[in-house]
């Protein structure tokens, strides 16, 4: 069962093997031609030849421009994959080199909006801090959620400085032979994160629904 769908912007550098191979699905700007007509992004020389293609930019460099793919792109994307209750992960080009990162980010509460509040969830928020956690977070979180058919389960706090330790490598055998909960306990324990009844409880619902969808 396909547990995410990674979603990149055409400037990742991404060929049409790569897409192929990991089931990513790009999202395209657009290339603006000096003839003022507008072509999507291309991942492959199939329309073009790369000698031809940078021989007239080459001649005339300012009459081509790009721009990225806009909000209602993205949100498109992210509706496909939010109706059927997948995860996505995004990769874009830095905010500060263009603005693909606030266009996708506009098209992910264009779709947030849409969303509907009685989906089943459970939300683990990562949190990147540089001194300490607010006082009140937690209770924030859980405010943001009432109302909603979810929960907010953990707040996973980082920080820029944070060095992790090294976890004892395990062989594909062992972790064959570790139940689930158990191999999460392993992982909270590595990385410090506090692993609580309500938490241990919340993951025995999740595998069993994973294991009542496998019987089906």
């Amino acid at each position: 069962m396909k547990k995410y769908v990674i979603i990149a912007d055409g400037t990742c550098d991404l060929n049409e093997d790569m897409l192929r191979e990991y089931d990513i699905k790009p999202v395209l700007g657009h290339i603006h031609l000096p003839d003022g007509s507008e072509i999507s992004q291309f991942l492959s020389w199939k329309d073009y030849t790369r000698e031809d293609f940078y021989n007239k930019l080459k001649k005339n460099p300012n009459g081509y421009s790009t721009s990225p793919a806009n909000p209602e792109m993205f949100a498109a994307v992210y509706r496909e994959y939010a109706k059927q209750g997948v995860d996505m992960l995004v990769l874009t080009m830095s905010a500060g080199m263009s603005g693909t990162y606030n266009f996708a980010c506009a098209g992910r509460e264009a779709v947030l909006k849409e969303f509907p509040d009685d989906l089943p969830a459970y939300v683990r928020l990562n949190v990147e801090i540089k001194n300490t956690v607010l006082i009140g977070a937690m209770e924030e979180a859980r405010n943001i959620a009432r109302g909603k058919n979810c929960r907010v389960c953990h707040v996973n706090v980082t920080r820029p400085e944070q060095v992790r330790n090294k976890s004892r490598m395990l062989t594909v055998q062992e972790l064959k032979n570790i139940p689930p909960l158990e191999l999460v306990k392993r992982y909270a324990s590595d990385k410090k994160h506090p692993f609580d009844e309500e938490m241990e409880e919340m993951f025995k619902e999740v595998i069993a629904i994973i294991q009542q969808e496998e019987r089906k």
